[in-house]
């Protein structure tokens, strides 16, 4: 069957006149009425029946009627689907991140993005969480990737992914072979903790506050790749995000031992836009990914 022959049946059904579907279809009656012949020749059935008001589907026109429309529907569907994967397959976007994310997540989802949508210009923006929300809030960037949570009537938040913390230490360490670990259970044990002032550090503190426990502080960083090579040379234990070391636990470099107390220690990854922001084709192929590709 041709498609424009189903479409011809179709609009004639609607306007329930030859001349009328005619004209919608920018062709002559006499080209319609040829469509409909082949048609009626090939399901072997008149489909169409003359009265004073006009045609009207026979019998056999309506038990044809609901593949018709499903057929059409579906040409429909088909078509846009290929007119928004066109409009998704090029153009740019700019993406701000913090270090964090620009390091351990955003890689993972623009590997996948890369590979869905290969003629996407790229503009990646790094920096703290605080530069990241004013970049996307001043528009300097499309879209943001941020640890904090953000709270702002203007912009739409969305959480993509919730990443445990992790106690990490060196292979030979004495809670090495413990599954899980208390966070007073550290007393004894130096820590090395982030600088103070930053969004991380002021996450474990709050962490060691909620049991009413201080650690013992043996060294500051401001590099979680560089607070990784401490732990890696026995200098110290560390609270990381398990996602930030996964490398070094596949590779038996560190281990990583879950915390029992407190609770549900981790952090979330959000992705935030200006509310008002248009989602052009790229942006939205990418918040699709960022859901999909985060842990």
């Amino acid at each position: 069957m041709e498609l424009r022959d189903l479409a011809s049946f179709y609009e004639i059904y609607k306007a329930k006149k030859f001349s009328s579907a005619a004209e919608i279809l920018h062709c002559t009656e006499s080209t319609l009425s040829a469509r409909i012949k082949n048609l009626e020749a090939e399901v072997g059935a008149r489909l169409f029946e003359r009265g004073p008001k006009g045609v009207t589907l026979s019998e056999e026109g309506y038990l044809l009627l609901p593949y018709v429309e499903k057929t059409l529907f579906l040409l429909r569907e088909a078509r846009q689907t290929l007119n928004e994967w066109s409009s998704c397959a090029k153009g740019s976007i700019s993406i701000a991140a913090s270090n964090y994310i620009s390091c351990y997540q955003l890689p993972h989802i623009l590997c996948s993005f890369k590979s869905a949508y290969p003629h996407v210009e790229l503009n990646v923006h790094v920096g703290r969480s605080s530069d990241v929300i004013n970049m996307v809030r001043n528009y300097e960037a499309q879209i943001g990737l941020s640890r904090s949570p953000l709270s702002d009537p203007l912009m739409t938040s969305i959480k993509i992914s919730q990443d445990p913390l992790v106690l990490c230490v060196y292979p030979e360490h004495p809670l090495a072979h413990l599954p899980f670990v208390d966070l007073k259970d550290l007393e004894n044990y130096p820590l090395i903790s982030y600088q103070k002032g930053s969004d991380y550090w002021s996450f474990i503190n709050n962490a060691f506050s909620t049991i009413g426990f201080t650690p013992t502080v043996f060294m500051k960083l401001d590099s979680m790749e560089a607070t990784k090579k401490m732990v890696s040379k026995a200098l110290g234990i560390a609270l990381l995000p398990q996602l930030a070391i996964q490398e070094e636990l596949d590779h038996g470099m560190l281990r990583a031992i879950k915390i029992s107390n407190p609770p549900g220690l981790s952090r979330a990854t959000y992705v935030f836009f200006n509310r008002n922001k248009h989602l052009s084709g790229p942006l939205k192929g990418f918040l699709k990914i960022a859901k999909l590709s985060c842990p």
